[in-house]
């Protein structure tokens, strides 16, 4: 309640005590929460050495899936750690393993992309629709993405248009004016 203000003035101090005392009996989300305080600077000076700590002991106390992906994305990024590819990509699969749409997404733009794998557009391909399985709309957009330019697929606007269609209407505003700019690609190279 006092981290985001709910019914009450948002205290990040008041909420850094009740989820401290939550995980002082290894509650996994409590965990998390502090982490992110920590990550974000919230009610705390921001400290990546401490997020990365309370996201270890979330995931490991509870396989916590947020926690699992959350240090995957210290090590993508090397924030308070050195970057390290294979780590992310090590904890990215213990999240998509629990069926964590963000991680799925995450290993899927490591395949597109090749960092820290091979290139592989296939294996983006897979990642991506097992997120998009979930309504994960970013990763709907990143199949909208490979479907226009062709990507490990058969280029198809079409397909393209449904899945950013589907990103727009699970949440992802950036799809919005992608659709406009694909229906306009759409009708100049119509025949």
């Amino acid at each position: 309640l006092y981290e985001y203000g709910h019914g009450v003035d948002q205290d990040f101090s008041a909420a850094l005590h009740w989820f401290g005392l939550a995980a002082a009996d290894d509650d996994p989300i409590a965990e998390y929460s502090i982490a992110m305080m920590y990550e974000y600077g919230l009610g705390v000076p921001r400290s990546y050495d401490s997020a990365m700590s309370w996201l270890q002991k979330a995931a490991a106390t509870r396989r916590y899936p947020a926690a699992q992906y959350g240090i995957g994305t210290l090590y993508e990024a090397g924030f308070g750690v050195q970057r390290d590819y294979a780590e992310a990509l090590h904890w990215y699969k213990v999240a998509a393993a629990n069926d964590y749409p963000a991680a799925e997404n995450s290993l899927g733009q490591m395949y597109q992309e090749g960092r820290g794998v091979s290139q592989d557009y296939s294996m983006a391909l897979e990642w991506y629709r097992r997120a998009a399985a979930h309504q994960y709309p970013y990763a709907e957009e990143n199949l909208a993405q490979l479907y226009a330019a062709g990507l490990g697929v058969p280029r198809n606007y079409a397909i393209a248009l449904h899945w950013l269609e589907l990103a727009a209407a699970h949440g992802d505003e950036r799809a919005k004016p992608a659709i406009e700019r694909l229906k306009g690609l759409m009708r100049n190279s119509a025949p």
